[in-house]
Parts: structure tokens; C-alpha cells; sequence
């Protein structure tokens, strides 16, 4: 009873925090919820260290070692991977392909509509390289130089996805 009330207690305080911002958060966001971390446990079942087992599964599965730091929050981890399977939302490797690409919601994306999305966000990147190359910039879009602002770009939205 104790394990059940302590995760929903979780799950109120991740829904106070979004709202305390005004921010419109995705649920089921793995990046968020571990970013908010670390989580302490009045459970001494649930604060004692995961199991080898569990956290070499959540690894495979794309989620980062370093939050997973108690079982209490493995079990968390896994139940939004169940809802967000259940619900046929993209896997974590996929949301972040489409965080990093600029979507702008990209764990709400249903699993079956990663390729035309992926699809849609290079051709709108390919129409802002034609626009930019019609308004006559001297230097070409994929020199040494926007290679670096690219790279710079993407890492500060992935970033700031995790912290905004």
C-alpha cells in the first residue's frame, strides 16, 4: 500500500510542477521526469538500490544510467514505458530522434506516425535551405561554419527540452 501512495504522490508533485510553470508538459516525457530527479522514498523497499537486472533492461530500452538511482524510481521509469506502449506512443530513442530534429511535441507522437513526421520535418528543412539560398546569401548553407551554429542549435533544444 505504502509502494502504491508513494508513486502517486510522485505523480501529483510532476503534475504540480507543470502546472506551477504554466507549461503544457507530456506525460509520459522520460527526459523530464528523470531531469526533476533525484527522488527519495519514505519506503526503505523503494530507496534501496535497483537490481542489476532492471537497470541493464532500462538501458537498452534508451533511458540514461545515471538517474536510475533507486528502485523506486526504476519502477516509475518502467511504468511510463508501459503507458507510453500501451498507447502507442513513440519508443525513447524515437521522441529524442524528434526532439533533436525540432518537433515541437515529440513524446506525443504515436509510434505509427514517426516515419511521415520525420519525413515532414526534412522537407521543411529543405524548403528553409531554399529560402535562404533565394535570398541570396553568399555562403553556402552546410559550410564549416552553419555546420557548427546546426550543432550548436540542436544541443541547446535538446537541452532546454529537458529544463523548459
Amino acid at each position: 500500500m505504502r509502494e502504491k501512495t508513494t508513486v502517486e504522490q510522485l505523480r501529483r508533485k510532476l503534475s504540480t510542477i507543470s502546472e506551477t510553470y504554466g507549461m503544457a508538459l507530456a506525460p509520459y516525457d522520460i527526459d523530464r521526469f528523470l531531469a526533476l530527479g533525484p527522488y527519495h522514498f519514505y519506503n526503505p523497499t523503494l530507496d534501496a538500490a535497483p537490481t542489476v537486472e532492471s537497470v541493464e533492461t532500462l538501458v537498452k530500452l534508451g533511458v540514461p544510467r545515471w538517474p536510475l538511482t533507486n528502485k523506486g524510481t526504476v519502477n516509475e521509469v518502467f511504468a511510463i514505458l508501459d503507458a507510453r506502449r500501451s498507447r502507442g506512443l513513440a519508443s525513447v530513442p524515437q521522441a529524442r530522434l524528434l526532439r533533436d530534429r525540432g518537433h515541437p511535441r515529440p513524446w506525443a507522437v504515436l509510434f505509427s506516425e514517426v516515419g511521415s513526421e520525420l519525413v515532414r520535418l526534412r522537407r521543411e528543412k529543405e524548403e528553409l535551405d531554399k529560402k535562404c539560398a533565394s535570398a541570396g546569401t553568399n555562403q553556402p548553407r552546410h559550410s564549416k561554419k552553419h555546420q557548427f551554429y546546426d550543432q550548436f542549435y540542436y544541443q541547446f533544444r535538446a537541452w532546454g527540452s529537458l529544463f523548459y
